[in-house]
């Protein structure tokens, strides 16, 4: 059973990472992108709800997971999911209730009225390979309504979502802004049309790097990788 939020000992941590959606549901992923385009990648949930700039941390981190039906080990089978640092993990499970996820986020961020709020980060990992209309609402109601509790709080600049089965983007989080979303999906359905499979899939976020046609003073400081960053609050924009 886990720790209620009302009891949780926020002072005796230096920093806390909620992560939202990062259970593994299968070792590899099989999906489509664009449509006909077969790319098959290894789940990263692990480094979602353990990214290095957590794991490799020594002040002591309070981790919450968040999550749908967890399973007895959230952490899965990778050996890279062992805490090496100070890292505390409390899960909490919404049974796919969004009323509770409500309530979870809520009670959580009053808990944070007095802790520094640059050392907090939450992210949202709800996404669905190939959405349904029902998962595709649950990806907009998760979102829209965790937004909106942390802006009302003025956290909003601590929330991060996933870019979720975008193979250049598989690796990245980004502040909800429907610039950098549209932007980077475009540019990523652009590159998908010039390569092959093999090439679309080794063509990551860094190599995107080297194209001068996407505006990355804007769009940089607005994006972590969440698989190869170390330091905390470390955006790509170096």
């Amino acid at each position: 059973m886990s720790i209620p939020i009302s009891d949780l000992p926020i002072s005796n941590y230096s920093y806390i990472y909620v992560s939202i959606g990062a259970k593994e549901n299968a070792p590899l992923i099989h999906y489509q992108y664009p449509p006909k385009k077969e790319i098959t990648k290894r789940s990263n949930a692990h480094f979602q709800l353990l990214p290095p700039f957590v794991r490799n941390r020594r002040e002591p981190t309070l981790v919450i997971c968040i999550e749908k039906d967890l399973p007895e080990n959230p952490l899965g089978r990778s050996p890279l999911c062992v805490a090496q640092g100070e890292a505390n993990i409390i899960l909490y499970d919404t049974h796919g209730n969004l009323d509770t996820l409500t309530s979870l986020m809520t009670n959580l961020i009053d808990r944070l009225v007095d802790f520094p709020k640059e050392r907090v980060i939450i992210a949202n990992f709800v996404r669905f390979v190939s959405p349904n209309e029902k998962e595709a609402q649950t990806e907009t109601d998760v979102h829209e309504t965790v937004f909106s509790i942390l802006s009302k709080r003025n956290y909003e600049d601590r929330f991060y979502q996933w870019f979720g089965y975008q193979p250049n983007l598989y690796s990245l989080v980004f502040r909800p802004n429907l610039f950098v979303y549209s932007y980077m999906t475009e540019i990523c359905r652009s590159l998908s049309n010039r390569f092959g499979e093999h090439e679309l899939t080794i063509y990551t976020a860094h190599s995107l790097l080297d194209d001068s046609r996407i505006p990355w003073k804007k769009l940089l400081p607005l994006m972590i990788d969440f698989v190869h960053t170390d330091e905390w609050n470390q955006s790509l924009y170096i």
